[in-house]
């Protein structure tokens, strides 16, 4: 993985503007919709070896590619979901809860990749696809996994900051998730290239 292409990609030619943008609707609901469709046109150019900051235009495809994004996430979560509500906080639906969640969110962005790589919801659930191209990448997709907690678990500190550290954590969420995005877009080129030679498969 390209590690210092993806940390400047939302710096550079315009990005930084662009980030200020997705900061601000993402802090609104409903409209941050908007936000996780510029992360799937990130992982869309990056899989294609575009390396560019999409523009803030086309907001009704940005809006549904979105919505169906969190349609997918919600979908690879419901059973650690459903069993969190059936266990409640605490016993051993809770642990089960909490380990099934860590998988389902491990698995997550290969999903999200292939529907921005194919444009088709149903291939994000193509469960046993989406599992191959993680391996096909593991020890690389498995680093981003854990820079992603990284990167989060530093968000969180810095957000407990008053007022600058607030400010800071909103453009900071937006940033990571740019750089996630390109990060795991490139898995999926790789996985790809390395499996069939097809992006779309």
């Amino acid at each position: 993985m390209n590690l210092e292409k993806a940390m400047r990609l939302p710096l550079v030619e315009g990005g930084i503007v662009k980030v200020i943008i997705g900061a601000i609707l993402n802090l609104i609901p409903i409209v941050n919709f908007l936000c996780s469709g510029y992360f799937i046109e990130i992982m869309a150019n990056a899989i294609r070896e575009k390396h560019e900051m999409p523009a803030w235009e086309n907001w009704g495809d940005k809006f549904i590619r979105g919505l169906l994004s969190f349609v997918i996430s919600v979908v690879y979560m419901i059973i650690p979901i459903l069993l969190l509500v059936a266990g409640g906080i605490s016993g051993f639906f809770a642990v089960l809860a909490v380990l099934t969640g860590l998988v389902m969110w491990f698995v997550l962005p290969m999903a999200l990749a292939r529907y921005a790589a194919t444009g088709s919801t149903a291939s994000a659930f193509e469960f046993n696809a989406v599992l191959s191209f993680i391996k096909a990448v593991f020890g690389a997709y498995i680093g981003v996994y854990l820079f992603s907690l990284v990167l989060f678990i530093g968000l969180t500190i810095l957000a407990a900051i008053p007022v600058i550290g607030w400010i800071l954590s909103m453009l900071g969420g937006f940033y990571i998730g740019c750089v996630l995005a390109f990060l795991f877009g490139e898995a999926y080129r790789k996985a790809a290239a390395g499996s069939s030679g097809t992006i779309g498969a």
